[in-house]
């Protein structure tokens, strides 16, 4: 509706359903808008140099009055005949703003309060990514996000080579970071992606295949058995030096169970071809006895599909006599004192193969040792690109060689 502006008519204006406006014939271009809370404000509309029509707010009314109103849109409206349009300059002024703001931000800030939750959220492996974040970039964390450089990443890089890491290592770590970035990217925390374009550590197309020899897999079981022996041996000793003092007696080992969890999930590695992370996260519900095979469900497998693995005489063995030592109806396979899920192999590892001295060779091995085997015993490539759960058959070729040489070897028997 059109009327003549004025204190006494703006006061009889009572709110509606819906938000209506009231233009000023004084004043062409002033308006007032009545929201259905009684809220009432200043606008003044305008047409910009390109003939859009438009408007800009001025103020609340009772926080202006309709004088200072009426005196604001006249100095608007002057702004804009000099070519100045009110909405795009506010526009400008909130982008610099971002812009500031961006340039602004710490790693450790983003990473703290934006980042860590969305990728705990929705990668599997967040707690690892942040883990490389923390540990390899720390002396970062305190560097704005968009002042960081390509030279700053390459002599990193450089730097890490230098310190023996390998690129597969470097570019693990890289990646970690770079993922930081294309978020912070995505949602617009920063206006532009410094680490876009730089490209990881060239990677050695060889492809590793190490699995036990006969003589070094000898030695791994004798290691770890003789190791049970010890802990068996030892909790005796403890007990009969308890006895004679009259102290309680601590439980004692079965002579033919596993005195901890290093050597059943060593062996059960070997016989099934589980990765590290879906042995951790193994339950006993995943376990079928009854008909002899195990699940790895898709939430814990790399591929995000679930499959399933036969269990051998010898890893129904494993887990039936390692269920009688740590059996918690619904909990992990392998956990600690607290029913958590183990976490982390590294100081056992460390131990057989330091006791054993076998050399370069990694926990990851024993899957390679697992499907290794199963070529060599002639089982066919999609079996074990099945049983391994690889998405992609290109990744299970690096067995083909070995299944062919113990097919040359079975036909040189018929010379």
């Amino acid at each position: 509706m059109k009327a003549n502006l004025t204190e006494r008519l703006i006061k009889s204006l009572k709110p509606t359903n819906k938000p209506y406006e009231v233009y000023d014939n004084t004043l062409i271009g002033l308006l007032l808008r009545v929201q259905p809370t009684g809220s009432m404000t200043f606008y003044v509309n305008y047409s910009n140099v390109l003939r859009k029509r438009n408007r800009t707010k001025l103020g609340k009314y009772g926080h202006i009055t309709l004088t200072q109103a009426r005196d604001l849109a006249k100095q608007r409206q002057g702004e804009i005949a000099t070519g100045i349009d009110p909405q795009e300059e506010k526009k400008r002024k909130i982008a610099a703003t971002k812009v500031a703001k961006a340039k602004e931000l710490l790693l450790r800030e983003y990473i703290k309060d934006t980042y860590t939750p969305w990728v705990v959220a929705n990668r599997k492996s967040g707690e690892l990514t942040l883990h490389k974040l923390y540990a390899h970039f720390d002396s970062w964390m305190e560097q704005p996000m968009e002042s960081f450089t390509a030279q700053q990443i390459e002599e990193w890089q450089v730097q890490q080579k230098k310190r023996g890491l390998k690129p597969t290592s470097i570019n693990r770590n890289f990646n970690a970071l770079r993922s930081v970035f294309t978020r912070a990217f995505e949602v617009k925390a920063i206006h532009a992606n410094p680490l876009k374009g730089i490209k990881n550590v060239t990677e050695s197309n060889e492809i590793r295949v190490r699995y036990f020899s006969i003589e070094e897999e000898f030695m791994v079981r004798q290691w770890l058995k003789q190791r049970d022996h010890q802990h068996i041996e030892k909790r005796k000793s403890v007990n009969a030096w308890r006895l004679t003092r009259g102290y309680s007696l601590m439980l004692e080992y079965e002579e033919d169970a596993y005195t901890d969890l290093l050597t059943p999930i060593i062996l059960l590695a070997m016989n099934t071809g589980l990765r590290r992370g879906e042995l951790l996260q193994l339950s006993w519900s995943d376990i079928n006895f009854e008909q002899h095979y195990l699940t790895v469900r898709a939430e814990n497998a790399k591929s995000g599909k679930a499959r399933r693995i036969p269990l051998n005489a010898e890893s129904y063995q494993i887990l039936s006599t390692w269920k009688r030592t740590s059996f918690i109806e619904g909990g992990f396979v392998f956990s600690m004192e607290s029913g958590n899920p183990l976490t982390t192999l590294k100081a056992g590892w460390r131990s057989l193969m330091s006791g054993t001295g076998i050399k370069d060779f990694r926990l990851h091995d024993l899957r390679h040792h697992f499907a290794s085997k199963l070529a060599m015993k002639g089982a066919d490539l999609n079996t074990i690109r099945e049983l391994l759960g690889h998405s992609d058959f290109t990744t299970t070729l690096r067995y083909a060689h070995l299944a062919d040489s113990h097919k040359a070897d079975a036909v040189a028997l018929l010379v």
